[in-house]
């Protein structure tokens, strides 16, 4: 299938989610896809009943690098957001069409949950599902924003209410100042690993900020920003060296980790090597290609929502996860363990894809659908009864003089 060149300023909003794919900006939207595998991958390493992260050295600080290019998958999500979003108007639909598709999946997840409970597939999740636990579980799952289900979700959430004001400072401070405001939020992400740890200043809310901002910079000023992929490849290496050192440290323990009171906790609290490496890179793939468009690379990224809607599920990844390790025994070796989980990581995410696409097609599109048009012809309603009124109104006034 042919490429097709485009202009950026024309790129549709790609959680939106709608049919003119063709329109879209495959280089941002492979990163979108390449994201949401390093985040499945990062899953993976956590839930795999391998034990990874806890291997000794070398082995488990590759294994918590893993972990921490689910937070590089995190940083592009974030940043493809503020890079599309800043330069457009606040749309209560976005927040509509986002809580429907999460909603829907959430239902999906509990309805499987439940018929797979009861017909003895999944006896894990009796305990989940049964008395006061089961009452907590359809609680999360029916309120998946508000209950914090999916913290991607409720920061993404939050952050769409914030656009209006986040775009005023990305459109009117000046880049000097800019570029000041990321680096200190960069460097306020180091502040639990140079010993404050017990001060996390980033939440989820000010982390999708972060990541908003450095997205909407990058669409602002991105023709003036030239990193290669000498300089961003040097610069993502450098960083895993860094950072995996410090995981290296933690993984033996060493005096230097106890001196600064590093601790499994920190390992999962890190987010600077994803706000570094996420932003080399989604700042190089801009400097260095031009916008083009490919169908099948754009209509598989409007399923990558959802492929993390299933797989963070709070049903959802216990369902994936305990079939994933009834089906697969685990390797002895390392070599086989690096060949078979990537051979398993792949697998699940395009079956994971498969499965979001398919049900965005045959269920969230045609309600989201639906919805909109029930508010568009209320809207109609409304507008059409207080053109009535104002015009009797009128009448009442004009009879009366």
């Amino acid at each position: 299938m042919r490429s097709l060149m485009i202009n950026t300023g024309k790129t549709k909003t790609p959680t939106n989610h709608q049919n003119s794919s063709n329109l879209r900006d495959s280089r941002i939207e492979s990163l979108r896809i390449i994201a949401m595998f390093l985040i499945v991958l990062c899953h993976f390493t956590i839930h795999i009943n391998w034990k990874l992260l806890e291997l000794p050295g070398i082995r488990g600080a590759v294994a918590h690098l893993l972990v921490d290019g689910g937070q590089v998958g995190v940083v592009i999500f974030f940043s493809i957001t503020g890079y599309y979003l800043s330069t457009s108007r606040f749309k209560a639909k976005r927040l509509v069409s986002t809580w429907i598709q999460t909603f829907l999946y959430s239902f999906a997840c509990l309805v499987v949950g439940f018929i797979g409970w009861k017909v003895g597939w999944w006896p894990q999740l009796r305990t989940l599902l049964m008395g006061f636990n089961g009452t907590h579980t359809v609680e999360l799952m029916l309120m998946p924003v508000i209950s914090r289900e999916y913290w991607f979700v409720s920061a993404y959430f939050l952050l769409l209410l914030l656009v209006p004001v986040l775009n005023v400072v990305i459109t009117h401070v000046h880049r000097t100042y800019m570029q000041c405001l990321l680096y200190g939020l960069i460097v306020i992400s180091l502040l639990p690993i140079i010993g404050l740890g017990s001060f996390q200043p980033y939440d989820s809310t000010v982390y999708a900020i972060t990541c908003y901002l450095i997205g909407g910079y990058l669409r602002k000023y991105g023709e003036k920003i030239n990193i290669s992929p000498l300089k961003c490849t040097g610069g993502v290496l450098a960083a895993m060296v860094l950072f995996g050192m410090v995981h290296y440290a933690m993984a033996v323990p060493s005096p230097i980790a106890k001196y600064f009171g590093w601790n499994s906790l920190l390992n999962m609290s890190i987010r600077t090597p994803g706000l570094i490496i996420g932003t080399l890179i989604f700042a190089s793939v801009l400097s260095n290609s031009h916008p083009w468009s490919r169908r099948t690379i754009n209509i598989a990224a409007t399923g990558m929502f959802g492929v993390y809607l299933i797989h963070e599920n709070w049903l959802g990844a216990r369902i994936l996860w305990y079939v994933v390790n009834e089906l697969v025994p685990i390797p002895r070796r390392t070599i086989a363990k690096i060949l078979i989980g990537a051979v398993l990581v792949t697998i699940i995410f395009v079956i994971l894809t498969a499965i979001s696409l398919i049900f965005d097609f045959l269920i969230v599109h045609p309600v989201q659908h639906l919805v909109s048009k029930i508010w568009k012809h209320m809207k109609q309603h409304f507008a059409n009864r207080h053109d009535r009124i104002r015009n009797q109104s009128a009448l009442s006034v004009s009879s009366t003089l």
